[in-house]
């Protein structure tokens, strides 16, 4: 699924409403052929019409945010040195969410704020205009390992904004 899902991404957005239109439509027709066929015409024309208004949200609600997912972990996992594979990523209502593993012989109460503070500059300097428009307010990141998670947080006011 994931493979189409790429494949889509690299369509523009109205070939994408275009397909799901065009996939709900031939549903929406088969289903009314077979009310048609039971005597309920005027239902199987409604249907039609119904399948082919709801492909519009489904395309917003469902396709898009699928497709922008599918390119967000497009490579994933991916192994980042010695020790770290980010694992996933993915959209909140707030921003984003990165999922990272830990490997090594590491304490169960490791603190990863040094993360933060060591690479504050960096993750800043990738979502400064992000958070200048508003568009993410906060970026997650959370790390596992064997024996035990750790998390933080960069928000806007991290970054002076």
């Amino acid at each position: 699924m994931n493979s189409v899902l790429l494949l889509l991404a690299d369509l523009p957005p109205w070939v994408v409403f275009a397909l799901t239109g065009a996939a709900f439509g031939v549903l929406g027709t088969l289903i009314g052929h077979g009310l048609a066929k039971i005597g309920w015409p005027l239902l199987s024309r409604g249907v039609v019409i119904f399948a082919i208004v709801v492909s519009v949200q489904v395309s917003r609600l469902v396709m898009m945010p699928s497709i922008a997912q599918a390119r967000l972990n497009e490579g994933l996992p991916k192994q980042l040195d010695d020790f770290t594979v980010l694992e996933r990523a993915s959209f909140t209502s707030s921003g984003l969410v990165y999922e990272y593993k830990l490997y090594g012989n590491l304490p169960a109460d490791l603190d990863v704020e040094p993360i933060k503070q060591n690479g504050l500059a960096n993750m800043c300097a990738n979502f400064r205009e992000d958070f200048a428009s508003k568009r993410y307010s906060r970026i997650d990141y959370l790390y596992t390992w064997a024996s035990g998670a750790d998390s933080f947080s960069l928000a806007a006011t991290d970054c002076g904004q």
